[in-house]
């Protein structure tokens, strides 16, 4: 069951094997493990999947004589042109934008610039890491009230993740899923006061 505000999914599992009783279930998304040891009837909620591109749930039955039986079904998260930005506890806490979305992208390889004392011009030397990060930039409403686009996407929203101390999950729109570092910042815009400028510096890291 989809939730159009945190653009998340909640994944029940039930028991439809007659003939041996299941023990428990695991769920995989795109074909990693997302939660495991469910039991029949127990939901789950998939707070990272990718946005506005097709996802495999896979579902798989384990009975205690060793059968294993697997279910799978394909859905598609909206974005509504939102980036959401998870974090805290269980990632399960979201901020969102899309007013006026910029959202530059690039990598930059490793490299090293040095003059020699062979040659006139510097040479370049090159290495093997890859650095991605760049600056998002939306407007968000001011106010925690129905005229802007919900409370995820307040300004209360994201002074709540500027005081947050940690990695980020990124879910672009269009599937990018990435880890990230972030540096946020906020201003209120002076031409109309309902909105508020907010800026995310990051780059992703390492999972």
């Amino acid at each position: 069951m989809l939730d159009p505000d945190t653009h998340s999914n909640e994944v029940t599992v039930y028991d439809t094997l007659n003939a041996v009783a299941t023990e428990h279930f695991n769920v995989f998304r795109d074909g990693e493990l997302v939660a495991d040891t469910l039991y029949d009837g127990q939901s789950f909620v998939d707070v990272l999947p990718p946005l506005d591109k097709p996802i495999t749930y896979r579902v798989v039955a384990y009975a205690a004589s060793g059968a294993v039986a697997e279910a799978s079904q394909t859905v598609k998260v909206p974005s509504n042109g939102f980036l959401c930005v998870n974090y805290g506890a269980g990632n399960a806490k979201v901020a969102k934008m899309r007013r006026n979305l910029s959202n530059p992208d690039g990598v930059k390889g490793e490299k090293v610039i040095r003059t020699v004392a062979s040659s006139k011009l510097p040479k370049v030397f090159y290495g093997t890491h890859k650095t991605r990060e760049n600056t998002a930039k939306a407007d968000v409403w001011a106010f925690r009230d129905v005229l802007g686009d919900g409370d995820l996407a307040s300004l209360a929203a994201f002074i709540e993740l500027e005081n947050h101390n940690g990695d980020v999950w990124l879910r672009f729109p269009f599937g990018d899923l990435i880890l990230a570092t972030i540096d946020t910042s906020h201003d209120m815009d002076t031409g109309s006061r309902n909105w508020a400028s907010v800026s995310i510096d990051w780059q992703e890291v390492s999972r």
